[in-house]
């Protein structure tokens, strides 16, 4: 075996383990010999394990409440650090009978250092007095247990090393003494030097008594020491504690905020998509709105154009009427001046060419005295009225293309569009009233005066209706949906009643012309310009009488009754609404669309059974007022076109003409019923 072991500390480690086991119970059993894994161990190893087992003896004894197991020491390696943390593990049993293994051990391996101690401890039976203290200092005297004292916690920061190594040189010298009592014992040393010895003995005792009782006083005030600072650390535990749980409630409010910060990141992000989208949108939207205004500036000034043609054609029309006028004067005056002058036709001039003289008093001949018969010389004959077709189809079909365009582009989702539709169908009412003016033109000395007021009073109406729907238009395509295209369809209603109204008239002269009966009076061979357009039937982009349901009279009668109920209720409606100071502009646009669209039905059912055979024998009567009822349904629907662009005052007074004119409307309904008995 290695001889790597201090013979000194073997010892310290013998007594300090004899020591403990003699206030234990011993296990007969385990003093019969070491274990066998002891007697496996190197002096060297085996010197670190009794070493360790002594530094936990002395921890155990001194220094529990200080520290929970034996410190790490940089010195020693990781493995043993470990065992050396374990051994405060153990339970008082088993810690006894590892203590009683190494003591056994040591016994074994060292008989002549157990021998020595045990020959010193009896020379030192004198002092058995002593503090348990004195002998306790012993431990410190190994070489491992300062490393253990600088390892301690901060409660452990007081040193008891200087007075333990008093204590230490102190029993030293008493062991000296005593081994020089031996010496001097076994050479029989004289009683003189025995006395001389016992005197020092007897210094030193009183000495360490005094050290002892420095040592104890010294010992108590650092105990005091202790309990402050331990009072001391006990109450900044205490604050750190509080420190902590408040760092604990900062930290939680830190990890929140950052939090909140991520989430408003998070919003701010998505926010600035959405602006930015928006921006995008606005720009679009702008960028619209400004073709719009150009567009619509384009088309206010084509509209002002249009008004401006419409107002030469009013002129015209005006100055038309005038020379008509004109000519009546005349011929009565012709008449009253000269009355005994007859005018005696001629032989050769037909029947078809007096009633041309009796019909066409726009350019009558003047009358001539009758000269005797041999010197009247043959009036040249009349020639035969032109047999031209009155209005092309083809006109008329492409009228009816821009109103089923209008009424589709009034339903589409860009209500500009309805600008575009409304340029086509002034220009076909344009080449309708310029193929109007030419058939009148090539035929006007065979208009009567009751046709020529008819077709005046048809192209005022056509320039009011054309007018309204131009306004109706416009509204749709800058304030929709404010304004519902249901208007649209009521102004187109009226302006192809108008237009259906011109072609029947013409159609029905060229007829006249022809010795053909009116077109308008039979059911056969009727086309699309003898009756009103049906916009319902228009909507579906026809344009055939066949597809409209004709009433008989008495049918027309229980649908004018079915009808003139409801014309009544929305009446009634109306006048509700215009008693509510707080009625909204767009509830009487609503009111009054409601009344109009069902006046117009009733126009169209009356004409079309006046234009049948079971009703033409009311159209006489019944045409006449259905004018004044489509008259008074237009003014009635201008009125809610125009209340949008009124002030309050305005208002006030449209109030008053609206309930005239509902009234009128009623009278109207109240009429043709009387007229069908």
């Amino acid at each position: 075996m290695s001889n790597d072991y201090s013979p000194a500390v073997v010892k310290t480690h013998y007594l300090a383990f004899k020591e403990f086991l003699e206030t234990q119970d011993n296990d007969a059993k385990r003093q019969r010999g070491a274990k066998e894994k002891l007697i496996k161990l190197t002096n060297q190893q085996f010197q670190e394990l009794s070493t360790d087992v002594y530094d936990e003896l002395i921890r155990r004894t001194y220094n529990s409440r200080d520290s929970e197991c034996l410190q790490s020491q940089s010195e020693f390696q990781q493995k043993r650090n470990e065992a050396r943390a374990k051994l405060a593990a153990l339970s008082a049993t088993r810690y006894r009978d590892l203590s009683q293994d190494i003591y056994n051990e040591i016994q074994r391996r060292f008989p002549n250092i157990v021998a020595e101690a045990e020959s010193e401890n009896q020379a030192n039976s004198f002092n058995n007095s002593m503090s348990p203290a004195n002998f306790n200092a012993k431990p410190s005297q190994s070489p491992y247990v300062a490393p253990q004292e600088r390892q301690q916690t901060p409660n452990q920061k007081i040193n008891f090393a200087p007075l333990d190594d008093v204590m230490a040189n102190l029993k030293k010298e008493l062991a000296f003494k005593n081994e020089n009592e031996d010496a001097n014992a076994q050479k029989e040393i004289s009683d003189a030097e025995l006395a001389e010895l016992k005197r020092n003995n007897n210094f030193l005792k009183s000495k360490l008594d005094s050290l002892t009782e420095k040592y104890q006083t010294e010992k108590n005030r650092l105990e005091k020491e202790l309990e402050s600072i331990q009072e001391t650390l006990t109450n900044r535990v205490k604050i750190n504690e509080e420190q902590a749980t408040e760092y604990s409630k900062l930290y939680n409010n830190y990890t929140q905020l950052q939090n909140d910060i991520k989430t408003l990141r998070s919003q701010s992000e998505v926010n600035e998509k959405v602006t930015e989208e928006l921006r995008q949108e606005n720009d679009i939207q702008i960028e619209r709105i400004n073709q719009l205004t150009t567009k619509n500036d384009n088309l206010e000034k084509e509209n002002k154009s249009l008004k401006e043609e419409i107002a030469k054609l009013k002129d015209e029309s005006t100055k038309l009427k005038e020379e008509t006028e004109k000519l009546k004067e005349e011929l009565q005056k012709e008449k009253e001046k000269k009355p005994e002058v007859v005018a005696v036709p001629s032989p050769a001039k037909s029947d078809a060419d007096r009633e041309v003289k009796n019909e066409s008093p726009k350019k009558a001949p003047e009358p001539q005295v009758e000269p005797e018969p041999a010197a009247v010389p043959p009036e040249p004959e009349m020639p035969k009225p032109n047999a031209r077709d009155c209005i092309n189809p083809e006109r008329v079909s492409s009228y009816r293309e821009a109103v089923n365009q209008l009424l589709e582009a009034s339903k589409s989702e860009n209500p500009a569009d309805v600008l575009v539709a409304m340029k086509s169908i002034v220009i076909t009412c344009k080449n309708i009233t310029e193929e109007s003016d030419e058939y009148e033109r090539v035929n006007e000395k065979t208009f009567s005066i009751d046709e020529q007021d008819k077709l005046i009073e048809i192209k005022e109406n056509l320039s009011v209706a054309l007018t309204h729907l131009m306004n109706v238009t416009k509204n749709h395509a800058t304030r929709y949906p404010e304004v519902s295209p249901s208007f649209i369809e009521s102004a187109t209603s009226e302006l192809s009643d108008t237009i259906v109204s011109l072609v029947r008239t013409l159609k029905d002269h060229q007829n006249r012309l022809l010795n053909q009966p009116p077109l308008s009076r039979s059911r056969e061979g009727s086309d699309a310009r003898q009756r009103p357009i049906n916009p319902n039937t228009m909507n579906m982009g026809e344009y055939t009488p066949n597809n409209e349901q004709v009433y008989d009279v008495q049918e027309l009668k229980h649908f004018l009754e079915e009808r003139t109920d409801l014309i009544v209720q929305g009446i009634q409606a109306l006048l509700q609404k215009i008693q509510q100071p707080n009625a909204s502009n767009m509830e009487f646009s609503d009111a009054i669309a409601h009344i109009t669209g069902i006046v117009d039905n009733v126009i169209n059912a009356s004409q079309n059974t006046f234009s049948s055979q079971a009703g033409i024998y009311l159209y006489n009567s019944g045409e006449p007022i259905l004018q004044d009822l489509k008259m008074g349904n237009i003014r009635l629907k201008e009125m809610g076109s125009s209340i949008n662009n009124l002030n309050e005052q305005e208002i006030k007074t449209l109030k008053s003409s609206l309930a005239s004119a509902s009234y009128e409307i009623a009278v109207f309904v109240r009429d043709l019923l009387e007229l069908l008995g």
